[in-house]
């Protein structure tokens, strides 16, 4: 999916090319020659294995994983954050919208990902020099996608919990401090699930190509995550009579500009006969 992502996508290109010389050529056969010719004849079983494991889990996913990484935007349950900066009444403001079956299908996935995982490292022991080299993208690669896809696995509970806290005020104050702290918890354990994602696709980062990916989960997904939690924390601190104003991150997070919103405005002409000429202003 991600053409602009030359670095890992190489298997990706070299089945199209060799397709377009060879209709019957299918996933299993072309898996078979590359993990011989890259990583030798003794881990080559190992990596057929994993390869299929990582097919089925694209199939699982879908065609875009579930947008759970979408190129130059954010995965929705970031996206779900930007009514707050401009909500009047933040403060009593809960996402609405229900992660829960995200967050199953994300779990499931990671363990197609984890059953792949240690197929990686037995193969590294076999392979070859150069294929040992593409092992170490590989798995820190895939480890990546793990803490990524739990990341926003572990938001859902987090918007799960911060609803729960909101919709039950009335049951009382200190029963909603106990649950926004839950929630405030839960915020830092996704902060710190996101910043393993990042640490291992910057291990990864071999080519310019890579940093979109390690951009994407640095400003998106680490700042998302740290906001979710200075946010909670400040409402947190609101039902417990403190000072609620600290500062967060939302700039960083939804971007800001010193420019006037763009707008037309119409021009009249000299003899105000013509007044529908619009001009940028």
């Amino acid at each position: 999916i991600q053409t602009t992502h030359v670095r890992g996508n190489e298997h990706n290109v070299k089945f199209l090319s060799e397709e377009l010389w060879n209709d019957q050529l299918t996933p299993q056969a072309f898996y078979e020659d590359y993990s011989r010719a890259l990583f030798g004849p003794d881990a080559a079983k190992l990596m057929i294995q994993a390869f299929e494991i990582l097919e089925e889990n694209e199939k699982f996913l879908g065609g875009r994983g579930g947008a759970n990484m979408p190129w130059n935007q954010m995965p929705p349950e970031i996206l779900a954050l930007r009514p707050v900066p401009g909500e009047k009444r933040s403060i009593y403001w809960a996402p609405t919208s229900d992660y829960e079956a995200r967050k199953q299908k994300f779990r499931s996935s990671i363990g197609y990902l984890k059953k792949a995982a240690p197929l990686f490292e037995q193969a590294r022991g076999q392979s070859t020099k150069a294929g040992q080299l593409e092992l170490r993208y590989l798995v820190h690669r895939n480890q990546g996608y793990i803490h990524h896809l739990e990341t926003l696995a572990q938001i859902a509970d987090v918007y799960a919990a911060w609803r729960e806290a909101l919709g039950k005020r009335r049951d009382g104050a200190q029963p909603t401090r106990e649950r926004l702290a839950k929630a405030v918890a839960l915020a830092r354990q996704a902060e710190e699930e996101a910043a393993q994602s990042a640490h291992h696709f910057a291990d990864c980062a071999e080519h310019p190509t890579d940093l979109g990916v390690l951009w994407m989960i640095s400003t998106k997904v680490v700042v998302g995550t740290r906001v979710i939690r200075q946010h909670l924390s400040n409402l947190l601190a609101f039902s417990e009579g403190k000072e609620y104003w600290n500062k967060v991150d939302w700039d960083l997070l939804f971007g800001t500009t010193p420019f006037p919103a763009y707008e037309l405005k119409p021009a009249k002409g000299k003899d105000d006969k013509n007044p529908e000429i619009f001009e940028p202003g």
